[in-house]
C-alpha cells in the first residue's frame, strides 16, 4: 500500500492542459456576447424588421466575423447562470440586458459553438428564436431545441443533455368516430329526411375504455386541473414574498415555503417545484438590487433545502423514483440542477438506494455539474466509508478537469478498498502526469491486485521514459518483490525493455549473458526476463546480445531466448 498522500506533496500537479484564453481573446468573446444580448433585448421591443433590430444583428454578424478571422469557432459552455468561453465567464445571468446562459441550461443546452461560415440571416434566425423562447409559457408550442433542431443551421452546433425526453404519444381518437350514411347532395330549398346515424349497441367494447387509458384519462385530468391552479399559487406566493418588510417575517415565510417544497418532492409535483424555485431565483436577483437585507435569509433558505433533512423526502419515493417517466425524471433534473452544490451531501448517498440505472446516471449527471461549481461538497462525500458511492463519485471525479481534482485522484489511489483504487488509478494514467506523480504511483505495482499491477505496468511501458527507466531498474536490482511470483518479476523486465534505453543494456546483458549475477530469487526467470526485456528494447545493441544468446555454449541461455522467441510470437 502507498505512504499517505498529504496535500503538501501534491503542489507539483498541474492545471488542466486546456489552456485559458488570453485576454485580447476572452475581451473579444465578450463583445461578441454582448452584441448577441443587445440583439435579443431589441427584438422583444421592436418587430424584427424593424431598424433598430436590423442594426442590432448587423453589429453582432460583424463581431462574430471579426473574431472567427482569428479562430475557426466560438463555442460557450453553459452553466445555470452565466457562459463560459475556454473556462472564463464571459457573461452572467445579472446583466442587464439578459440572462442567456440560464434561458440556454434552462432547456438543457449543455453547449453552444459558432463556427466560421455562420451568414447574417443564420445570426438572425437564432436571435429570432431565442426571442421567441426566451419567457416560454403555456401558449408557446415546441421548445429552444426543438426550434434549432429544426431550423437545423449548418455552422450553430449545440448539445443538449436530456438524453431521456422522447416525444409524448399522440392519442389516436379515431376510435370514437360513429359510423354515418354515405354523404348526399343536400338542396337548400328542399327539405331532407332526417338521416339515421348507426350506433353500436350500448354492450359494444367500442365504449369501453382499457385500464391503461382509464389511467391515461385520470393524468390528463389530474395535469389540467394542476395547470389552472399553478400560477396562481404561484403568482400569490410571490406577492407575499415580495410584501415582507424585516427579516423576521422573511424568515418565517421562507420555513413555510421550505415546508411546501419538501412536501412537493414527497408528492413527486415536480413542476411546482420547478416553477417555485425559478420564481425565487428571480426574486433574489431583484432582492440585490432592492433589498440586500434579505440576501441572507435566501441564501440560508436554498442551502436549507438543499439539506438531507429536506431532499431526504425524495425517499419517500423509493422504489417508485427509479420508474419516473422520461418527463417527470427532465422535470426532477431541472429542479436539483436550481440547488447549491452542498445539495450533493444529499444526493450522493441516494446513489446508494437507486437501481435503476437511468435514474442513477440522471444524479451523476447533476453531481457532476454541483462538482464544477464547488468541489468541497464532493471533497466531503469522498471521506464516506460507503465504498459503492465513493467508487461512483471517484467516477465523476475522473470527468473533472484541473488541478484540484487530480490531487483528489491521487489521494484515492491510497484508499482502502480495492475497486476505488483501480477507477482512480485508471483516471490518473488518462491523463499527462508529470514526474513526481509517476513516483507517488510506482509502489502500486506492488499493490495486492492484479488488475491495479497490470495497469501500472502497462502506464510504464507506454512511451520511453527515462524516470521510468530508472525506477525499474533500481526496483529490479534491489530484488525487493514483494510479489513473489514469476508473472511480477517478468512484467518488470518487459516494462523495462518498453520505456528504457541504451542505459539498460550493460545491466541486461550481465543478467542474460553471466553465470554468477544472482538477484535474489530465480536466476533462471530473470535470464528469461532480460532476454524478453531486449527484445522489447529493439535496438542494435540488443540484438547483438540476442544473437550472441542463440549461440551460446551454456544450456540455459539459450533456453532462455528461445523462450523470450515464443513469449514474442
Amino acid at each position: 500500500m502507498m505512504d499517505p498522500l498529504t496535500d503538501e506533496n501534491l503542489d507539483f500537479l498541474g492545471d488542466s492542459p486546456e489552456e485559458g484564453p488570453a485576454p485580447e481573446e476572452l475581451q473579444a468573446a465578450k463583445e461578441v456576447i454582448i452584441s448577441f444580448l443587445k440583439a435579443i433585448k431589441n427584438f422583444g421591443f421592436y418587430p424584427e424588421n424593424h431598424p433598430t433590430c436590423q442594426d442590432s444583428i448587423t453589429t453582432a454578424a460583424s463581431r462574430l466575423d471579426t473574431f472567427l478571422e482569428n479562430h475557426d469557432k466560438l463555442r460557450l459552455d453553459v452553466e445555470m447562470d452565466r457562459l463560459l468561453f475556454r473556462g472564463e465567464v464571459v457573461q452572467h445571468g445579472e446583466t442587464d440586458e439578459g440572462a442567456l446562459g440560464l434561458l440556454l441550461f434552462r432547456d438543457g443546452i449543455q453547449w453552444l459553438e459558432f463556427r466560421k461560415g455562420l451568414t447574417i440571416e443564420e445570426i438572425s434566425g437564432f436571435i429570432s428564436i431565442v426571442n421567441k423562447y426566451r419567457e416560454a409559457s403555456e401558449d408557446t408550442e415546441g421548445d429552444l431545441v426543438t426550434a434549432l433542431w429544426e431550423a437545423d443551421f449548418p455552422y450553430l452546433k449545440y448539445k443538449a443533455i436530456d438524453v431521456y425526453w422522447e416525444a409524448e404519444p399522440l392519442i389516436d381518437l379515431s376510435a370514437l368516430t360513429v359510423r354515418e350514411k354515405e354523404d348526399r347532395d343536400i338542396d337548400l330549398n328542399k327539405e331532407e329526411p332526417q338521416q339515421e346515424i348507426l350506433l353500436p349497441p350500448k354492450e359494444s367494447a367500442l365504449w369501453k375504455l382499457t385500464a391503461e387509458e382509464m389511467r391515461g384519462l385520470r393524468q390528463m385530468i389530474h395535469e389540467e386541473e394542476r395547470r389552472d391552479t399553478l400560477q396562481d399559487v404561484l403568482d400569490m406566493l410571490l406577492i407575499v414574498l415580495n410584501d415582507q418588510r424585516n427579516e423576521e417575517d422573511l424568515a418565517v415565510f421562507l420555513e413555510f415555503l421550505q415546508d411546501e417544497f419538501q412536501y412537493t418532492l414527497a408528492q413527486r409535483e415536480f413542476l411546482f417545484a420547478l416553477e417555485l424555485l425559478t420564481t425565487l431565483h428571480e426574486s433574489r436577483q431583484a432582492y440585490k438590487a432592492k433589498r440586500p437585507w434579505a440576501l441572507p435569509s435566501l441564501a440560508k433558505f436554498f442551502l436549507s433545502i438543499s439539506s438531507p433533512q429536506v431532499l431526504g423526502a425524495l425517499s419517500q419515493t423509493w422504489p417508485s423514483l427509479d420508474m419516473l417517466d422520461a418527463e417527470q425524471m427532465k422535470l426532477l433534473r431541472q429542479v436539483l440542477l436550481l440547488l447549491p452544490a452542498e445539495s450533493m451531501l444529499a444526493l450522493g448517498p441516494m446513489l446508494l438506494q437507486l437501481r435503476s440505472s437511468g435514474a442513477r446516471r440522471v444524479f451523476m449527471e447533476i453531481i457532476t455539474v454541483q462538482a464544477k461549481r464547488d468541489l468541497r461538497p464532493l471533497k466531503r462525500l469522498l471521506r464516506r466509508p460507503e465504498v459503492f458511492m465513493v467508487q461512483r463519485l471517484v467516477n465523476i471525479l475522473g470527468h473533472l478537469k484541473g488541478k484540484e481534482p487530480a490531487q483528489l485522484l491521487l489521494k484515492m489511489v491510497g484508499h482502502n478498498s480495492e475497486r476505488v483504487r483501480d477507477s482512480a488509478l485508471r483516471f490518473l494514467v488518462a491523463r499527462n502526469l508529470g514526474p513526481k506523480v509517476l513516483e507517488k504511483l510506482f509502489p502500486l505495482i506492488d499493490d495486492t491486485s492484479d488488475s491495479i499491477r497490470q495497469v501500472m505496468f502497462e502506464y510504464l511501458g507506454r512511451r520511453r521514459s527515462e524516470l521510468a527507466e530508472d525506477l525499474l531498474l533500481d526496483y529490479i536490482q534491489q530484488g525487493q518483490f514483494r510479489q513473489k511470483d514469476q508473472e511480477q518479476v517478468l512484467a518488470c523486465y518487459r516494462a523495462l525493455g518498453r520505456c528504457g534505453s541504451s542505459r539498460s543494456v550493460p545491466f541486461l546483458r550481465e543478467v542474460l549473458m553471466s553465470r554468477g549475477w544472482m538477484p535474489g530469487f530465480g536466476r533462471s526467470i530473470h535470464r528469461y526476463g532480460a532476454a524478453i526485456s531486449l527484445m522489447e528494447l529493439g535496438n542494435e545493441e540488443a540484438k547483438e546480445i540476442l544473437q550472441r544468446a542463440s549461440r551460446s555454449l551454456s544450456l540455459r541461455i539459450r533456453r532462455a531466448y528461445r523462450k523470450a522467441v515464443e513469449a514474442g510470437k
